[in-house]
């Protein structure tokens, strides 16, 4: 028997997985934006901050190949918030060097990850005004994370040197001096790209709807 996926599809966001959302750790599917569409495949961002994760273990500094952040999004976190027939719909894709522009920083190494952060070149980009303050939810607010109504989250860029970390802040600009690899105060909002095999794979549930919305039930066969 095919195992039933259920995900829903509202205007330009998808809700897939699921991650603590409550003040108490209770779960709720994550809402994805779609950012860009290319080659059989659609760039995903969280909507919200979800977590407070450092970008490097206490003691440690260096790039995004070697953060111990990228580790446990591509292992804990992807295990957590994807079963295996929801991981198989993520594609893995390649990292490439990034730049701070501001202070000529970069971070040239190489890697592939399913999930990961955004670059300073890909939010300005791919994310449209709407969309570049993060909202917090009752979690990451939990866990740390400041925010004034919106919070700040990491990007993949470095900051003005070796051991500081870009962010984003919550006027929705780049903070490109960054802060310290290792503060909770700043949040996670993961990006992915899926598979458009994910869309081929669905059968529309037609019962669903929400009173006129364009909101859909899918059942993706695994």
């Amino acid at each position: 028997m095919p195992t039933l996926l259920n995900c829903r599809i509202s205007q330009n966001t998808l809700f897939f997985g699921s991650y603590y959302y409550g003040p108490n750790g209770e779960n709720k599917p994550i809402e994805w934006i779609i950012l860009k569409e290319e080659n059989g495949r659609k760039l995903l961002l969280s909507k919200y901050i979800i977590d407070a994760v450092d970008c490097h273990e206490a003691g440690t500094v260096g790039s995004w190949k070697e953060c111990s952040l990228r580790t446990w999004l591509n292992t804990e976190f992807s295990n957590q918030v994807f079963s295996k027939e929801k991981s198989s719909r993520l594609v893995e894709s390649e990292r490439t060097e990034t730049t701070n522009s501001f202070y000529k920083t970069k971070d040239p190494d190489g890697c592939k990850d399913k999930v990961f952060l955004l670059s300073a070149e890909e939010f300005k980009e791919y994310l449209e005004l709407g969309y570049v303050m993060g909202p917090v939810t009752p979690y990451a607010l939990e866990k740390g994370v400041f925010a004034h109504e919106y919070g700040l989250w990491w990007i993949r860029t470095p900051g003005d040197k070796y051991g500081m970390q870009a962010y984003i802040n919550i006027t929705g600009k780049i903070a490109y001096e960054g802060c310290y690899q290792q503060r909770r105060e700043v949040g996670l909002r993961p990006a992915m790209w899926i598979s458009d095999e994910f869309w081929d794979e669905c059968e529309l549930d037609k019962t669903a709807g929400v009173r006129g919305k364009k909101e859909y039930e899918w059942n993706i066969v695994g």
